[in-house]
């Protein structure tokens, strides 16, 4: 065989493997790129706060809500308000909006809220009814605002401190991984 006909015949399998070098390298490169980029963007997601517990203290007519930040991003919690509507009716009763909070949350951390229900409350919030609870927050690549709604569903059970749980309560899978997740990253 001639010289020149073994460089025609090689000629395609060199540039070949040239090519798929030259793509492996590149295609890694941008890949290892991309991850390092969703790494950092993943920080900065905006997330919203999330109610993880919450009980009904009936003595002292309080409403406490366990409120966390499941993102790296901290959250201004802003304000609080909170509505008593009856099981039977659709109007609510009684209505307390925009207390002042004032509260910056951070990542992965978590606060107590407690929600005073007024005096007039006594004696209505029966089995059945519900307390809507709404956090009014803030995030710090936004001047707008979002909200939170819990809703506590009076229920006849009571914990170990005597106050009353509610019929919705968070998901002890989701609680666990949230608590699971803070221990590992302090």
């Amino acid at each position: 065989m001639k010289k020149e006909t073994l460089w025609l015949i090689l000629l395609p399998f060199l540039t070949l493997g040239l090519g798929i070098i030259w793509g492996e390298y590149f295609g890694l490169f941008r890949a290892g790129q991309a991850v390092v980029s969703c790494e950092v963007q993943k920080q900065l997601i905006p997330v919203s706060p999330m109610v993880m517990d919450s009980y009904y203290d009936e003595e002292k007519w309080v409403l406490t809500l366990k409120v966390v930040n499941p993102g790296s991003m901290p959250v201004e919690l802003v304000s609080k308000s909170v509505m008593l509507k009856p099981a039977q009716s659709n109007i609510p009763e009684i209505a307390m909006v925009e207390i002042p909070l004032g509260i910056v949350l951070n990542g992965w951390d978590e606060v107590v809220i407690n929600m005073q229900i007024s005096a007039e409350a006594k004696g209505k919030f029966k089995v059945g009814d519900v307390l809507l609870s709404t956090i009014t927050y803030r995030l710090p690549v936004s001047r707008d605002l979002y909200s939170v709604v819990h809703m506590f569903t009076k229920s006849t059970d009571t914990n170990e401190s005597g106050m009353v749980k509610s019929q919705n309560q968070s998901n002890e899978t989701i609680k666990q991984a949230y608590e699971e997740k803070v221990k590992n990253t302090k």
